[in-house]
């Protein structure tokens, strides 16, 4: 967006404070099934959704807190299925 204004891309500098590999959108969004999320790298914990079965892992589930952990909660934003899953959403 700033490019599109005429602001020079050197003057374009950006921060990162998430993981260094983006994650595709194939899963929920795809399908049609609309799950909240702010950050898309598992940092807010916006996308929390209660995994019913199946597993996943995550590159970091730093967006959990220990309750959230307990009662089987997984970031959708970034959890990757091993096999078919099941969430709560």
């Amino acid at each position: 967006m700033l490019a599109e204004l005429g602001v020079p891309a050197e003057q374009i500098h950006t921060e990162d404070f998430g993981s260094q590999r983006k994650p595709q959108a194939r899963a929920a969004e795809r399908v049609g099934v609309e799950i909240d999320y702010s950050c898309r790298v598992g940092m807010c914990g916006v996308c929390a959704v209660k995994l019913l079965s199946g597993q996943v892992t995550m590159e970091t589930d730093d967006g959990l807190d220990p309750d959230d952990r307990a009662a089987g909660k997984v970031l959708a934003c970034q959890a990757k299925a091993s096999e078919g899953v099941a969430v709560e959403a």
